[in-house]
């Protein structure tokens, strides 16, 4: 809770206090003024999705497992939200604030993560998408992605006699028409990742290393090219070793998913 919700609180009971004597008192009470933690926006109904695919899932071998998605290479700007709370709250539900999908049209890419390597950085193309915005759509996902790299990755794995388990989330980009009908014809095993569950979808980590090497750049580039550029080499650094560990979080994920009965966690 932060502290002008807690004086909104004491107003309404008639108590009139100014915001440094609260933070004086939390202060003295063992409290500590931290950034408040931001995560996706989950409903009841996610929620409940989000525990049944932790529960059905608490056994799975995940090292055949696909993990993909795109990511923008734009870091937002988010503004920071401090709470008062003490040592280890910070994942307590009253210290974390919402994450809404925001819109940035910057270059977009697409990558993926398994058990014993990742793919390499694709850069989206959008010049010939037909949605009313122009934006990455199903079309593009089955054309680009499905029939491009995913072909690549599930051929080399069925080789080796495994069994790749395609994991990306609801959005209609990956369950629109052209995207099904490519995945029912190449005989795709997909799992049915829940709604808002970024913290179950390994790739999202990575994504993140991403973005933290490129706004550490001494130079950010200015235009998508040269923006492109930097990003693929970044991401040809990541190790399988990371990849690896990444994915062996998984079990663990799915526990404290359990654990928060199907609400926010820590990764």
């Amino acid at each position: 809770m932060t502290v002008k919700q807690t004086l909104g609180e004491l107003q309404q009971l008639g108590i009139k206090i100014c915001a440094s004597t609260l933070n004086n008192y939390l202060s003295k009470q063992g409290l500590q003024k931290r950034v408040m933690q931001l995560k996706p926006f989950i409903t009841p109904a996610q929620q409940s999705k989000r525990l049944a695919y932790a529960v059905k899932h608490a056994d799975r071998d995940w090292k055949d497992v696909i993990f993909c998605d795109k990511a923008t290479i734009k870091t937002n700007g988010a503004v920071r939200r401090w709470v008062w709370r003490k040592r280890g709250e910070e994942w307590m539900p009253d210290c974390m604030g919402p994450r809404f999908k925001a819109a940035d049209k910057s270059v977009h890419v697409w990558a993926a993560i398994w058990g014993d390597g990742f793919s390499e950085l694709l850069r989206l193309d959008t010049s010939e998408s037909t949605s009313a915005r122009g934006g990455f759509n199903s079309e593009l996902y089955a054309d680009q992605v499905l029939k491009g790299p995913l072909w690549t990755i599930k051929t080399t794995m069925e080789l080796d006699d495994r069994t790749p388990w395609l994991l990306h989330d609801g959005s209609p980009v990956h369950t629109g028409g052209p995207a099904a009908a490519v995945i029912e014809d190449e005989g795709w095993q997909v799992l049915d990742h829940p709604p808002n569950s970024p913290d179950l979808n390994v790739i999202e980590n990575a994504w993140a290393i991403l973005k933290h090497e490129l706004s550490m750049l001494p130079r950010r580039p200015t235009n998508p090219d040269a923006l492109f550029e930097a990003a693929a080499e970044i991401w040809e650094t990541i190790s399988g070793e990371y990849v690896q560990v990444l994915v062996d979080s998984m079990p663990r994920r799915s526990d404290a998913v359990r654990i928060a009965k199907g609400g926010a966690t820590k990764y």
